[in-house]
């Protein structure tokens, strides 16, 4: 089950990237014994990061190297989603990357699921605030700054099909209990 499971998230995440041509630069698969992770730049997508220059100050930076890892008892256990640019955001673990992006795991979340949430969290339109380890708890401080709280969520072009598929996938009840502790970030 697994291996079919993980091929058929791999032929989804390829028609994704097919209609995000753009969005989306050095892709590849990896497997580290039965593990398999996608490794992918994410492109054209605004995050808030720590500035190199002054750690108190933000930058906003638009490509972040993901890596998602399909674990050994995956769709049992949920997909592990890390992004290694580490993003300030309050589900974002700033010191390896991983994402809490689900507050409920169920077995049929998919590939397009998490790139939908992770897009999401990284421009600040979703964070999830119930039931979900606050990995980062001052980033609601840090965004406070002058002129920050106007810029959320940050301005981009959605990836194509992604919101439709979510919404299908709600709708039909398979993702509902994962998703129904997800808000929009004017809420946080």
């Amino acid at each position: 089950m697994y291996h079919r499971r993980v091929e058929a998230e791999w032929a989804d995440f390829n028609s994704l990237v097919s209609l995000n041509i753009a969005r989306f630069g050095d892709i590849g698969r990896r497997q580290s014994g039965i593990e398999v992770d996608f490794v992918f730049d994410l492109l054209k997508t605004p995050s808030f990061v720590r500035s190199s220059q002054q750690p108190a100050a933000l930058e906003v930076i638009e490509t972040h190297s993901v890596k998602i890892r399909f674990p050994r008892f995956f769709p049992a256990v949920p997909m592990e989603v890390r992004v290694l640019s580490f993003p300030v955001h309050p589900n974002i673990d700033p010191l390896n990357g991983y994402i809490c992006l689900w507050a409920e795991h169920h077995p049929l979340n998919t590939v397009g699921d998490s790139l939908w949430l992770l897009e999401g969290m990284l421009t600040w339109r979703i964070c999830n605030e119930e039931d979900a380890p606050n990995l980062q708890p001052e980033a609601y401080s840090m965004l406070r700054q002058p002129g920050l709280l106007d810029q959320i969520p940050l301005a981009h072009s959605s990836l194509l099909n992604i919101p439709d598929e979510f919404t299908r996938l709600k709708r039909a009840g398979t993702i509902s209990r994962a998703a129904r502790t997800v808000r929009i970030v004017e809420d946080c």
